[in-house]
């Protein structure tokens, strides 16, 4: 398996809730690809956000907190429960508002995007539909910084 198919199976089993499949597969990473994966997860993240915001750029208020909201509906009886502030900083971050990223270390900001990518995996047809497809834009946008 290339690296590129081995993130696109890691980011698709981590994006469906397949657990067993993502450790299995994360275990055959070389030393270098943590921080890629986390590059996956921030690609493929931004675009289902971009998706379901209707382009990039700062969130409307309103519509953000209607979508937290969404969220902490989902995140009942999780232990311990999400930090839905880092949640929103990490949404924010990837759309449009990068400076938030730094106030949240890199660990938290790994499951705040993770939360929100299976909330919308799971809620949303075309990303659950096409996630090939959502991978192949994501990639795009790291282009310059990721391997072939």
């Amino acid at each position: 398996m290339t690296p590129a198919e081995l993130h696109r199976a890691a980011i698709t089993a981590l994006a469906f809730g397949d657990e067993a499949r993502h450790r299995r597969l994360t275990q055959r990473f070389d030393r270098h690809d943590p921080e890629s994966a986390f590059d996956h997860l921030e690609a493929v993240a931004t675009v289902c956000l971009v998706d379901r915001f209707c382009g990039p750029g700062p969130v409307d208020h309103r519509v953000l907190a209607a979508f937290l909201d969404e969220l902490r509906a989902t995140a009942t009886g999780t232990a311990p429960p999400p930090n839905f502030l880092e949640v929103e900083g990490a949404i924010r971050s990837v759309l449009g508002e990068p400076h938030l990223s730094s106030e949240i270390p890199p660990g938290r900001r790994t499951e705040a995007l993770v939360i929100v990518l299976r909330y919308l995996t799971d809620t949303t047809a075309a990303i659950r539909g096409d996630f090939d497809a959502v991978i192949d834009h994501a990639r795009e946008l790291l282009q310059d910084r990721l391997p072939a």
